[in-house]
């Protein structure tokens, strides 16, 4: 099994996390509201907005089926995962890659302090997704220097060994027969093409450059913000989306969990 949670008895399917979180964003009034507002700012087709906003809702999670991260839940207990929102942007971002969709740092500040329509709309696209689903749980994290998790512990330790649990690849098949995605359906398979073969893309160019990206994330972007305070249409655009999935993620995990 693949797990998003497991303590004892009680566990939840990560598979099923990743699923339920989806559709409740998907029936929330909050998703229409956001992507036409979005839509408008960034004079990108809402269809498109709200479907990058989906998917990062479906694979906000995705990082937890590490082996490394799935070595405890094996073993009974594991409820903290911590970084996995690091691992989970990192493959985000090297599918985006594989797909000719280059993101760096300068791109994220750009996005975040400056215009994000000065970018192409692809970039714009792939930043809806990678950006709220890296600081997803920035409201449990106490201050961006915690996010120097990245050096050390399991982000690290997968970074130089990327192993995806074979289990969780087994159900991650069922992601691309996801209903209500169609805009970002090639990106879904480049992403699963990307778990089932990361282990041969490690020393690549691309996965070296998605793991710069990741490492140097908070440092590079998020201390950068902090200098810079005052509120950018960027920020609120990644801070309402990353509220949406972040409370679909407590409907999912609150629901199962009982169930569990």
């Amino acid at each position: 099994m693949c797990f998003a949670y497991r303590d004892g008895e009680r566990s939840e399917a990560l598979i099923e996390h990743m699923k339920e979180t989806a559709n409740y964003c998907l029936h929330r009034w909050e998703l229409d509201a956001l992507s036409a507002k979005i839509s408008k700012l960034l004079g990108i087709g809402q269809n498109h907005v709200k479907e990058a906003i989906i998917v990062a809702a479906l694979t906000h999670d995705i990082g937890k089926a590490a082996e490394i991260y799935q070595i405890d839940c094996i073993k009974n207990t594991c409820k903290l995962f911590e970084g996995h929102y690091m691992v989970s942007a990192f493959l985000l971002h090297l599918a985006f890659n594989a797909k000719g969709i280059y993101l760096n740092s300068r791109d994220a500040v750009k996005f975040l302090l400056h215009n994000p329509t000065e970018l192409a709309s692809d970039k714009v696209l792939a930043l809806l997704i990678v950006l709220p689903v890296i600081t997803h749980h920035y409201h449990q994290v106490r201050g961006y220097l915690s996010y120097e998790s990245s050096k050390h512990n399991a982000v690290s330790k997968f970074l130089d060994k990327p192993t995806i649990h074979r289990p969780c690849l087994d159900c991650f098949s069922e992601m691309l027969g996801y209903a209500e995605i169609n805009v970002f359906k090639d990106f879904m398979h480049m992403l699963y093409n990307v778990l089932v073969s990361i282990d041969r893309l490690k020393g690549s160019d691309k996965y070296n450059t998605s793991k710069i990206f990741v490492e140097n994330f908070f440092k590079s972007v998020i201390e950068e913000s902090l200098k810079i305070n005052s509120v950018t249409l960027g920020k609120v655009i990644v801070e309402s989306i990353s509220g949406l999935i972040n409370l679909c993620d407590g409907f999912a995990a609150s629901r199962s969990r009982k169930r569990g």
